[in-house]
């Protein structure tokens, strides 16, 4: 039944009408309970079974992480920063092989 003197209330008596229509039905139906619980269930069931393939990704992603962090540690026989050694006054090369670095803007790449 619309409201003829507030028509702009109508939405939310019918809101509350369609509320109270609810929490009677929750309180007064025990099978909605039922109903709830099992939905629940098999919903988190579901959710678990999707979790799987991402089990895996993380499983690959942590032992490929730990071969990087292996090779990132890694000391190098010869220290870059010592000013020892032999130091030649002319060095001549010739380019054979040119190396490009590609990649999307902002991806890292000059560092």
């Amino acid at each position: 039944m619309p409201l003829k003197k507030f028509p702009e209330l109508s939405p939310i008596i019918d809101l509350n009408r369609q509320f109270l229509f609810i929490k009677l039905n929750v309180e007064l139906t025990p099978s909605f309970k039922v109903l709830n619980t099992f939905s629940t269930v098999i919903i988190g069931a579901f959710s678990l079974a999707n979790i799987v393939p991402d089990l895996q990704a993380f499983a690959i992603t942590v032992g490929t992480g730990t071969k990087i962090l292996g090779t990132i540690d890694l000391v190098p026989p010869i220290d870059s920063a010592s000013q020892a050694g032999e130091i030649s006054d002319y060095v001549e090369g010739h380019i054979q092989t040119s190396v490009a670095i590609v990649g999307a803007s902002g991806s890292g790449k000059s560092m």
